[in-house]
């Protein structure tokens, strides 16, 4: 099962194909093994459609962005999937506790409610928020950066230099290959005694490079906490 988008960019499931998103149960969810951290996926993101499209065109719509759409008869046809692969997630990770990301819309703190639902976890969204300009120019290695990706780093430190110093940064604007290099997510510390110090599942809304998650899982075990994996709605390409 896949999906299609209208002249009018509105999102249809098509049991048909599998073309920009594979939502059946068969294919998912969608392991990825970072450094220190495995995440799964949902719903497995896929190019196998038409050019003009990075694959994602459903996060768009439920986030009401770029033009996308999609309508509530239309969402409710992907429940049955999205649950019986949910279900296979969660018996995963008995007794986690859920700590979202943050992001411009709340998709993590709504997919971690349906997690909830199921298996009764806590929820803890606000441990995360953006990192400002400052803060990630702060906590920028220059030792880390790789020869082949220098002049591309200071093309990006100079951007970044020219910006308000409180502006929160967005790694959708920057080029894949040089994102890891940057944190832009920061840690509220002072909601950290909230949480329980075992057990800690991360939820986002949509896997790219990993930087962002795998930022919050170090940024979690620096302050001594333990993190058991992250689920994501939609997988990385």
């Amino acid at each position: 099962m896949g999906i299609d988008v209208t002249e009018d960019k509105y999102v249809t499931l098509n049991e048909g194909h599998h073309k920009r998103l594979v939502t059946c149960p068969s294919r998912n969810p969608v392991f990825k093994k970072y450094p220190g951290l495995v995440t799964q996926s949902v719903y497995r993101r896929t190019k196998d459609g038409d050019k003009e499209r990075d694959g994602n065109p459903f996060i768009y719509a439920l986030k009401k962005t770029r033009g996308y759409r999609i309508r509530s008869r239309e969402l409710v046809k992907f429940k049955p999937s999205f649950d019986a692969i949910l279900y296979k997630i969660i018996d995963k990770f008995p007794g986690a506790c859920l700590v979202t990301l943050p992001s411009s819309y709340p998709i993590a703190e709504i997919l971690a409610r349906r997690i909830a639902r199921k298996n009764g976890a806590q929820i803890f969204n606000r441990i995360f928020r953006k990192a400002t300009v400052a803060e990630v120019l702060a906590n920028f290695d220059p030792h880390a950066v790789k020869k082949q990706h220098q002049a591309e780093i200071n093309s990006q430190l100079a951007t970044f230099n020219k910006l308000d110093p409180n502006e929160l940064v967005n790694l959708k604007e920057m080029r894949n290959r040089i994102r890891s290099y940057f944190n832009p997510i920061s840690i509220n510390s002072d909601l950290l005694g909230q949480l329980p110090t075992t057990k800690l599942l991360l939820v986002d809304d949509l896997l790219s490079t990993g930087t962002t998650i795998t930022n919050a899982a170090n940024l979690l075990k620096y302050n001594n906490f333990t993190v058991v994996g992250a689920v994501c709605l939609f997988s990385a390409l």
